[in-house]
């Protein structure tokens, strides 16, 4: 069955599971309560929300939140671990840039845990810099923060 994305400007409700599950995830990763991170992990403020689906069920999230004039955040890119290894994430990563620059944005930046090999490696395949942390990561050891210029 093939993967279908499709792009959202409203909350979703399988958005908002797929983003429960990831902070499920993250809490068994990093081991920290991801309430913690309440301020970051809103989704207050996410737009351009991506779902991936197989048939009639979401597989993966990725989302889109201005930050600053011309800079948006990539947010909640999550895929579940069955569907793993098969793509999902880069191609919703590609849909987001072309969706950001469609929209304007000059730059994308995001934020993982480097308890996240997989994650860190797909964003420095698709040609990410690491960064300073921003924001409300900056001081955060365990974060490790991401920047690519857009094409105009």
């Amino acid at each position: 069955m093939n993967l279908m994305l499709k792009v959202y400007d409203t909350m979703m409700p399988e958005f908002i599971e797929l983003a429960r599950l990831l902070d499920r995830e993250l809490e068994q990763r990093t081991g920290e309560s991801q309430e913690l991170f309440s301020p970051v992990t809103s989704l207050q403020g996410i737009h351009d929300l991506v779902l991936a689906w197989r048939g009639r069920d979401p597989v993966g999230c990725a989302a889109l939140r201005e930050s600053s004039v011309g800079v948006w955040e990539v947010k909640r890119v999550f895929v579940l671990p069955e569907y793993r290894g098969g793509g999902v994430s880069r191609q919703m990563m590609e849909r987001l840039e072309q969706l950001a620059t469609e929209k304007g944005a000059k730059r994308l930046v995001l934020e993982t845990s480097k308890a996240i090999p997989e994650a860190v490696a797909l964003y420095t395949n698709m040609a990410y810099s690491v960064i300073s942390n921003f924001g409300p990561y900056e001081g955060r050891e365990t974060s490790l923060c991401f920047g690519k210029d857009l094409p105009a």
